[in-house]
């Protein structure tokens, strides 16, 4: 089977051999590398090494190694073809036998990649020798971009002419019809000339390291402020992040991602130390792109611009992060602000201070929705219909909670809207919408995803039982059934740190077996972004400070209905009961 080297290349970028190898072998981090127990012979002391940056594996002891696709025949006992086609599916890449009509787009786009290397390479050589009396040169250092981040974003400046990279590329004997195919050049009534010119260049990579696209940002006022690659080969709008191939390893070290609109808020932000930041490339956050940013995080910061168009951005790109399965944070800039103008203003302990004081996407649309009311272009009823839609589709714990925010900002008697007809219709219709996915999808427990990312990242790592222990406890899991394989895994810690077998550990035991079996099943979806170690372990404190902010919610939901049935009944409140409420509120606000 001929397959084309870009799939492979694709497969490879998408599944680092790190985390493809720990969900076969459990891996311990020593030095650069990862050790381990060989999966291929029976040894008690680790010979296994896995080398993340050279990207290959070795076992000491029998001599088994190679790269990821050698793994995978080995370890799954498959052949070569079949060792690609299980890492395909895996990484959501379709892979298909190389026709005569493939390989002739195949080679296209391997030329397109050649001219846009090239004219990453002219770009930048021309920033450095200072074109155009030093022009771009300028107006990097007045946006405070050091050498440094301009070698990592491979930033350029095309002069002001009309035959510079044309020549440039003809003198490589690089097709011209191939360079207007990737939007580098134009055909004219004398030729073919430069499409960019007097503009800084920024490049866009797709995850595999291959330069797909670029955009020009201009130097003064003049319009338009960016001329971007259109739709090519290699590049569809909409699909990609920017910074996404230089942001990845930091979104799965620091846990998210920060989400901004433009190239240089970006690149902004990267040189301030945010180095997990990415940009949707000036278009509509789509689902594609969330689909991309879920591969590396499960939670995003959402930073754009201050003004009304970033507000309504911010709604828009909620809402697409919801139904791809990312959290999401809203980071509120100042009025006039964009995250490039307040971090080169403020400086980076200030941008810090406000993903610290980030507010969850319910409490973002409560506030926005409550201004609706104050411009009169809602109602209370309308604005209470269509946020109370919105937080049906929460978790069932949070949903009072935020049901009390609401009303409390419009107003409204919390008592009256849970006991009226809509507020029931609007929670049955979101159980029945669950219902309905779950009929086509693996059974999913409802109640609580996230206690079973948890186990599965246990699995993943039984190592870090000896912390889960001692970070959640026993009762904290709410779902029964998941309450015992928790149970069950830390009973069993010391067999399964040995490299015991848990279904062998389990047998004869079908509920705690079934769960397992149903755990199992998302491990790597779950854990597939950072199979670090260290990466799993800060994802079980964060799940242990949830568990808390959680109890926190209910605890506050019930104090603030005691104080309502108080006032109702005109009884006294208690300064004590105001007094939890409150302490309780800021520790919430803490957590955020």
């Amino acid at each position: 089977m001929a397959i084309a080297d870009s799939v492979l290349s694709e497969i490879q970028a998408r599944l680092p051999l790190v985390e493809v190898v720990g969900s076969y072998v459990q891996l311990r981090k020593r030095g650069k590398d990862y050790v381990g127990l060989c999966p291929f012979h029976s040894e008690r002391t680790p010979s296994f090494s896995v080398a993340p940056e050279k990207g290959f594996f070795k076992c000491f002891g029998c001599g088994q190694g190679g790269g990821l696709f050698k793994f995978i025949e080995l370890i799954e006992n498959v052949s070569f073809p079949d060792a690609i086609r299980l890492l395909a599916k895996r990484a959501g890449v379709e892979v298909e036998e190389e026709t005569p009509a493939m390989a002739r787009r195949r080679s296209e786009r391997e030329a397109i990649y050649e001219a846009n290397a090239a004219a990453v390479a002219y770009f930048q050589e021309q920033l450095r020798k200072g074109a155009d009396d030093g022009a771009g040169r300028r107006y990097c250092a007045k946006r405070g971009l050091s050498d440094a981040t301009l070698e990592a974003f491979k930033i350029g400046y095309a002069p002001d002419r009309w035959d510079g990279l044309t020549g440039y590329l003809r003198d490589l004997d690089i097709d011209l019809s191939i360079a207007a195919r990737a939007g580098l050049v134009k055909p004219g009534q004398r030729g073919y000339y430069d499409f960019y010119r007097g503009r800084l260049m920024i490049p866009t990579y797709a995850a595999t390291g291959e330069t797909i696209a670029f955009g020009g940002r201009a130097l003064g006022d003049q319009e338009p402020k960016y001329l971007n690659t259109a739709g090519t080969p290699v590049y569809t709008k909409g699909r990609h992040l920017f910074a996404l191939n230089l942001a990845r390893r930091a979104i799965a070290k620091a846990g998210f991602a920060i989400l901004v609109e433009g190239y240089l808020d970006c690149i902004a932000l990267h040189e301030a130390g945010f180095t997990h930041a990415v940009a949707s490339l000036g278009t509509s956050f789509t689902a594609e792109q969330a689909g991309e940013l879920h591969r590396y995080a499960q939670r995003a910061y959402l930073c754009f611009d201050g003004d009304g168009a970033g507000a309504g951005a911010t709604v828009k790109s909620v809402d697409v992060l919801r139904e791809t399965g990312v959290q999401a944070q809203i980071v509120l800039l100042p009025a006039g602000e964009d995250p490039d103008s307040f971090v080169r203003g403020q400086g980076a302990p200030a941008f810090a201070a406000l993903l610290e004081a980030a507010v969850p996407w319910e409490s973002y649309k409560i506030e926005r929705a409550y201004q609706r009311i104050r411009a009169g272009s809602a109602s209370r009823a309308e604005v209470l219909r269509a946020v109370t839609r919105e937080i049906a589709e929460i978790d069932e714990l949070e949903r009072d909670y935020w049901l009390v925010q609401l009303c409390g900002r419009l107003g409204v008697d919390p008592q009256e809207v849970r006991a009226s007809r809509f507020l029931a219709q609007a929670w049955q219709r979101s159980e029945r919408s669950v219902s309905a996915f779950t009929r086509y999808a693996p059974p999913l427990p409802a109640k609580n995803p996230r206690e079973r990312e948890f186990l599965a990242a246990l699995l993943a790592q039984p190592a870090l039982l000896e912390t889960a222990a001692g970070a959640v406890r026993l009762e904290a899991i709410e779902d029964p059934v998941y309450r015992r394989l928790y149970g069950a895994l830390l009973e069993q810690r010391g067999k399964l740190e040995a490299g015991g077998e848990p279904f062998t550990l389990f047998a004869g035991d079908d509920e705690t077996s079934g769960a397992l079996a149903d755990v199992l099943s998302s491990t790597a979806a779950t854990v597939g972004q950072a199979l670090a170690f260290e990466a799993l372990e800060e994802q079980i404190h964060r799940f242990a400070q949830d568990l808390a902010a959680r109890a926190d919610r209910t605890r506050l939901s019930e104090l603030e209905r005691e104080i309502e049935r108080r006032y109702v009944q005109g009884e006294e409140v208690p300064a004590g009961l105001r007094e939890q409420s409150q302490a309780i509120r800021r520790r919430l606000q803490g957590k955020r």
